[in-house]
């Protein structure tokens, strides 16, 4: 409906009763100029007469009036006015339009009102925005959306929101920064109103929205970590500060400038190594006056790891479960590239799965592997570090040698192994066989790093009671049996004491060098006193050998022996060894003659034992009268009784005698008898 000042009622009901040809204008805008003139827009009746005379223009101050004709337009096809000096940037006006005709006025138009918006800084980091409509709502043309601009920076204005209300609310993300603002509401016709332009200086207290982590991957090529969000919305953001999780404490690692930036990728130096743990990351964003939003939610980096199985030929893999995936975790994708070839899909598991069996594996290859987590709309993925597996198939060993199987200190069994350090031997298992001659484990051995030879001791080895055959076999880290070295038996010797005085010793040759035996040394001790060379040394496939001790006759009677058996040439492996048998010893028995009777002055002057193998040590040789007084005492082996007491010759009659010895064994022999001493 029209508003009319009551002031012309009278002159406008008497225009009504005269002939009218022609409508008021379609009054449709309102526009406030920046210096607050106001432009007004309307549509031209319809005049098919052709009457037309001139539009008329009234302003007031008051929507009741007065209002006056600021001024008439005689140009039918003119649709617009410029109310110039109008102050419209301080207060609001009202206007109305008529046309007159050659005969008539029409009645007025709607009365529009200027947009007066009022911005009031509310120091709270907010701009609030109030205005007025332009007209009654109930005959409003308009769209009934009032469009906000605002100005920043200088000069540059930009619609920033609409609304169907009469105030707006504006957070400002600006720091100390003089911001502008208009409304504007268009017409159907087209054409727009717009307030006067009202501003302030406004400081931006409130930090910027909080940014939203989308993935956090590890980038394949470099293997460093790589952080992905969606950018803060507010206007004024500036940069991000990166955090990373040390230790519960959430660290700033670096910024990035830049408030449409959404991408970051952790290349620092020194800094923590996604391919050896699971890395937790958060964004803030700051903005212009350095207010800085809280930290995101966080999301972890996917740490995998791998177990190469090459005796089962397979690989496994594990991996830590990805956190805070948005529209949560659906599964992980695990790819994997061959050498130098492109990554494939090698399986899907589910979210709750964080393992993976990769089979079969070629020897010599390079497996390259990432996994990556996808959501349940499989708009987001994130990737773990690329985990490498080299399927390693170690070079095999070309030889194992066993160098002797030797008698140690007469109660243990040395094996000297030789092998082939160009190759991987993960174990050395030995093997023994007695007389029965079927082989068993023994025991086992790794070989060592820093010597091709390998020692074991067989300790259980009975080496004085039989020959024991040896072999090592070479497996690999699997159990695998890889070769089997040459057989190694040891030599068993026996001697017996023959009672001619005789010792013999018979043996088992040693089997079986490459080199085949050279010779046989035979060593001897007497009374435990072993000589520096050998007493014998025999042509390989001898056996045996006797030895008169005849020329021993004043030792105790125990001789020991050994063997060594030497080597030849023609070891592919050119080393040439030795082999020791057990010791074994012969003990002959001692042999003595005690004479019944003896005359110093005679022929057999010395009454004196004559003993064989008897050890002189513990010799013990008495001589009593018949009173029981000791009348001679020896221990001297080689010294007997010359018939006197203390220098004077001692009576025709007969004596008593004791003679004492310890044999071979450790035991003790006595004699008693007696003796006539004849003058």
């Amino acid at each position: 409906m029209s508003v009319i000042a009551s002031g012309n009622n009278e002159r406008f009901i008497s225009l009504i009763n005269e002939k009218i040809v022609l409508d008021c204008p379609g009054f449709r805008c309102v526009s406030v100029n920046q210096t607050g003139d106001v432009t007004l827009s309307w549509v031209p009746p319809a005049d098919p007469s052709n009457t037309f005379n001139s539009y008329h223009i009234f302003s007031s101050t008051n929507i009741n009036g007065p209002y006056t004709e600021i001024d008439s337009i005689f140009n039918y096809h003119i649709t617009s006015y410029t109310h110039v000096g109008a102050n419209a940037n301080n207060h609001t006006l009202y206007y109305f339009l008529e046309t007159r005709s050659d005969s008539s006025i029409s009645l007025p138009s709607d009365t529009l009102q200027t947009i007066y918006l009022s911005v009031v800084n509310s120091m709270t980091g907010t701009a609030e925005l109030i205005w007025n409509p332009i007209h009654d709502p109930d005959l409003s043309t308009s769209t009934g959306w009032y469009h906000i601009y605002r100005e920043y920076p200088t000069g540059i204005w930009n619609l920033i929101d609409s609304t169907q209300l009469l105030k707006y609310s504006d957070t400002v993300n600006f720091c100390n920064t003089l911001l502008n603002y208009y409304v504007g509401i268009s017409d159907e016709s087209g054409c727009i109103s717009t307030s006067n332009i009202d501003g302030d200086l406004f400081q931006d207290i409130n930090a910027p929205s909080t940014p939203n982590i989308d993935s956090v991957s590890v980038n394949p090529a470099s293997g460093n970590s790589v952080i992905g969000w969606n950018a803060s919305p507010s206007g004024d953001t500036e940069g991000y500060i990166i955090y990373e999780n040390e230790n519960g404490i959430w660290v700033p690692i670096d910024t990035v400038m830049g408030g449409t930036v959404t991408y970051y990728e952790n290349n620092l130096p020194n800094w923590s190594d996604p391919s050896s743990s699971s890395l937790s990351y958060s964004v803030a964003s700051f903005d212009s006056c350095k207010n800085t939003s809280p930290i995101s939610n966080f999301q972890n980096t996917i740490l995998l790891s791998n177990r190469l199985d090459i005796c089962g030929g397979e690989i496994s893999l594990n991996w830590s479960s990805y956190i805070n995936m948005p529209n949560n975790v659906n599964g992980y994708k695990i790819y994997v590239k061959e050498n130098n070839g492109s990554f494939t899909l090698a399986g899907i598991n589910s979210s709750s799965t964080s393992s993976f069996i990769y089979s079969p594996i070629n020897p010599f290859s390079v497996y390259v592997f990432y996994v990556q987590a996808f959501n349940s709309d499989n708009t987001i993925t994130s990737s773990s570090n690329p985990d490498t597996v080299f399927a390693y198939s170690p070079d095999l060993p070309q030889f194992v040698y066993l160098q002797h199987a030797s008698v140690k200190n007469n109660s243990y069994v040395e094996l000297k192994i030789l092998i082939d350090t160009s190759g991987y031997t993960s174990n050395c298992k030995i093997l023994r066989a007695d007389s029965t001659g079927i082989y068993n484990e023994i025991g086992n051995v790794s070989p060592s790093s820093n010597s091709n030879i390998i020692l074991y001791n067989d300790m259980t080895a009975m080496v004085n009671e039989q020959s024991y055959c040896y072999k090592v076999i070479l497996t690999d880290s699997c159990g695998n049996e890889l070769m089997e070295s040459n057989p190694g038996c040891t030599i068993l010797l026996s001697a017996i004491a023959e009672k001619n005085m005789i010792n013999t010793l018979t043996w088992n040759e040693y089997s079986e060098w490459l080199g085949n035996v050279s010779e046989y040394n035979i060593y001897r001790s007497v009374n435990d006193v072993w000589g520096t060379n050998p007493i014998a040394t025999l042509s390989p496939g001898t056996t045996s050998y006797s030895e008169d001790v005849s020329s021993y006759i004043s030792s105790n009677g125990n001789f020991k022996y050994y063997i060594e058996a030497l080597e030849g040439t023609g070891n592919p492996y050119l080393c040439t060894d030795s082999s020791f048998s057990n010791v074994a010893e012969a003990t002959q028995p001692p042999l003595f003659f005690i004479p019944n009777a003896f005359a110093p002055n005679g022929y057999n002057k010395i009454f004196i034992p004559q003993t064989v193998f008897v050890d002189a040590q513990d010799y013990q040789f008495t001589v009593y009268n018949r009173w029981g007084q000791i009348v001679f005492e020896t221990t001297d082996l080689h010294t007997g009784w010359d018939g006197t007491f203390e220098g004077e010759l001692l009576p025709l009659g007969v004596y008593v005698y004791h003679f004492q010895y310890k044999n071979s064994e450790g035991n003790t022999i006595e004699k008693r008898g007696t003796v006539t001493l004849i003058r």
